[in-house]
């Protein structure tokens, strides 16, 4: 692997829109500070398996997918000794305020509509990557 690519830090997606997927990945990782990696939908090996292998900086979660929803798969994240304290920030097309009070229940570190644009996604992330030491201004 590249030193430069050993540098970025790595956001995993959960989401089973494919396309979404594509779209975040490419405007993310155009800067070059991000590698983004994505895992489809609520089935558990494949995220599982995504956060121990690559353990990534931050995690993009939906919540309307097919088998387990975001909020059962945030549930589990915070339940596994390798994505404990993992910052995740729900990304969802549903804009009810319900979703965000349980996402903060289960201690997300925000929410974000996927038709926020990308430039306040950015905003977001980096937000957190600072806040947590991962990201320098």
């Amino acid at each position: 692997m590249a030193e430069t690519e050993q540098k970025k830090l790595r956001i995993l997606m959960i989401d089973d829109d494919a396309d979404i997927c594509q779209l975040i990945k490419h405007g993310l990782e155009l800067e070059g500070k991000y590698k983004v990696l994505i895992a489809s939908g609520g089935n558990i090996g494949t995220w599982l398996a995504s956060c121990r292998w690559h353990k990534p900086s931050l995690i993009l979660l939906d919540i309307k997918m097919p088998g387990m929803d975001g909020f059962q798969v945030l549930e589990k994240l915070r339940n596994a000794s390798e994505t404990k304290y993992t910052p995740v920030v729900i990304f969802t097309a549903f804009d009810d305020p319900a979703f965000k009070v349980k996402a903060e229940g289960l201690y997300c570190d925000g929410c974000l509509l996927k038709s926020e644009s990308m430039e306040v996604l950015k905003q977001k992330i980096e937000g957190i990557l600072k806040n947590r030491g991962l990201l320098e201004d």
